[in-house]
């Protein structure tokens, strides 16, 4: 007992001076810090001013006339070729009403509510996925001190958003309010990558009228954001044309600067194998549909082992970048009611997903000679999946 105790202790103290390490980053917070925020935006923006935002000259010039306006130095511009717009149209009336604050307030704005989130988020999980043993406080630790969680606070992800409007829909499905809860994951469905564990979540559920109604309101919004604009089809195209650059930037280039913060086996794939983008998601996509099937036909009881397995399998088959591993959080409670040698073993494995690994290597030679390195994110979750599938079996002796 005594052992476990300083275990305890010293695992809290741990995850506290990761949680500082990262959040020393907002030391160097500017108003061109906000970059994914300010993609939606200026999407937003140029949207309710009829302007195509998907065109990297727009985006660009639109940036441009928001710095002289208030007075801000533009040393990051947005657009091509590492931070092109990627949302769908759909997220535009989401993001309309920050779009009529000027960006100063917005980006203040926007990182309150983040924050907010984040403390919604981890109050969500721990109440929906039954974690109340797991005290919030080491929930809330172990969020903050994932390498991911302040940088994603630091550039304004929508990813609090729309994982807090997940989550809400899960929860609200519980008290029988489905509709609203439809309303919320049809939100969600604007980042679709984080959604996709949701849906397969609740189609594994038998939760089909809820998805499709959800399906039905990102259909009202992308209706809504395209009967505003005066030219559709040249949103579709831009909005398709960016998405398409942006895969074939991370796969098919195989540049380890883009697949460096990637959860996706992919990265690995397309690492070891040269040009195997294209057969790599043709398998990919009949993974992710056999592994639902099977969880559909054979479906976890326990909703925190559900919800788990399903977020390993979308973190290691889609496109996550390294922020998405709040998905993961209900491990916690799953960790928290292992035995002490398996927390060791789950606090060993996940090592990585809390050290600035990358930035380890940008500052010392490993990084030059062992460029694959960088490539962990994968590896790590694998290690995590494994030791998932060891405590689930053993519990279910």
């Amino acid at each position: 007992m005594k052992y476990q105790a300083h275990f305890t202790t010293a695992f809290y103290i741990f995850l506290f001076a990761c949680a500082l390490l990262h959040a020393s980053h907002f030391l160097s917070f500017t108003y061109n810090s906000p970059i994914d925020f300010r993609n939606v935006y200026l999407g937003a923006r140029c949207w309710l001013q009829g302007q195509n935002a998907y065109d990297d000259a727009v985006l660009k010039q639109t940036w441009q006339s928001v710095c002289e306006d208030e007075h801000i130095e533009n040393t990051l511009p947005p657009g091509l070729p590492q931070n092109s717009l990627v949302y769908p149209p759909a997220a535009f009336p989401v993001y309309g009403l920050t779009a009529l604050m000027p960006w100063k307030w917005a980006a203040v704005v926007n990182v309150l509510f983040s924050c907010a989130a984040l403390l919604l988020i981890v109050w969500l999980i721990r109440n929906y996925f039954d974690l109340t043993r797991i005290p919030f406080i080491l929930i809330l630790l172990v969020a903050c001190a994932f390498k991911g969680t302040f940088h994603a606070l630091l550039v304004g992800q929508p990813t609090f958003l729309f994982l807090l409007t997940g989550l809400l829909s899960l929860y609200l499905i519980k008290r029988q309010h489905n509709y609203t809860a439809a309303l919320l994951l049809g939100i969600t469905l604007c980042k679709p990558t984080l959604a996709l564990p949701f849906v397969i979540y609740l189609v594994v559920r038998r939760r089909y009228r809820v998805v499709a109604i959800a399906v039905l309101w990102q259909l009202v919004l992308l209706v809504v954001s395209l009967f505003v604009f005066t030219q559709p089809l040249a949103l579709l195209n831009g909005f398709s044309h960016n998405i398409n650059a942006l895969m074939d930037m991370v796969y098919a280039q195989g540049n380890i600067y883009y697949m460096r913060t990637l959860t996706d086996a992919g990265v690995w794939v397309n690492y070891l194998i040269s040009n195997s983008y294209a057969l790599w998601k043709l398998l990919q996509n009949g993974m992710l549909i056999l592994l639902a099937y099977v969880l559909w036909n054979k479906p976890i009881k326990n909703d925190a082992h559900l919800f788990t397995a399903i977020a390993f399998v979308s973190l290691l088959l889609s496109y996550h970048l390294f922020y998405d591993v709040l998905l993961l959080l209900p491990l916690v409670g799953l960790v928290g009611a292992s035995s002490p040698k398996y927390k060791i073993w789950a606090a060993c494995l996940a090592l990585p997903l809390f050290l600035p690994v990358n930035g380890v290597l940008d500052r010392t030679f490993a990084g030059t000679y062992f460029p694959f390195l960088y490539l962990h994110l994968p590896l790590v979750l694998v290690a995590l999946g494994c030791w998932f599938i060891a405590y689930t079996r053993m519990n279910h002796k």
